[in-house]
């Protein structure tokens, strides 16, 4: 949380110039997304949205927002819009896959998070993401292989976790 309070008062010290900057909302919307005020960030990322000059990055964090706000249709919407604008975007690809493993859509969330494979194999965020539809698809070996084959030194906190999950379900 330390990290977004810094990003807020950049957004401050932008804002205070120049007053309404596109810049300063989107870091104000992307970090109070991160503290978990999901709907203010929703609220200021649609003002965002407004001024004209959307970018796909834009659209992926709205559609995190509008994801953790369970607005499922539009948080599909806004991933794929940044997919638009940016088809080789891996952070949207794995919000759009996970977003798709919500809504039941196993086979649709296992391409989307395999085209990130593709463009970043050893990214732990993606590798994270399939793991997580390998383990709704039932393919509990498959999701532990896609953490165990990353390097050690990448290994996060989450990594561990979610192998000691996968354990757990392989016994």
């Amino acid at each position: 949380i330390e990290a977004w309070d810094e990003v807020l008062k950049q957004a401050d010290a932008i804002e205070q110039k120049d007053p309404g900057h596109m810049a300063a909302l989107y870091l104000r919307g992307a970090a109070l997304h991160g503290t978990g005020q999901s709907k203010e960030a929703h609220e200021v990322l649609t003002r965002v949205l407004a001024l004209g000059q959307p970018t796909p990055e834009l659209y992926k964090v709205n559609g995190d927002v509008l994801a953790r706000l369970d607005r499922l249709e539009e948080a599909e919407k806004a991933y794929r819009t940044a997919l638009t604008l940016k088809p080789k975007y891996g952070d949207a690809l794995v919000g759009l896959g996970g977003l798709l493993l919500r809504r039941d859509k196993r086979e649709e969330a296992a391409r989307m998070v395999l085209q990130a494979k593709e463009m970043d194999p050893g990214s732990v965020r993606v590798r994270l993401a399939l793991a997580t539809v390998r383990a709704a698809e039932g393919k509990t070996a498959e999701a532990i292989k896609e953490l165990t084959d990353l390097p050690r030194q990448s290994w996060t906190p989450r990594v561990a976790l979610a192998l000691g999950e996968l354990y757990v379900r392989a016994e």
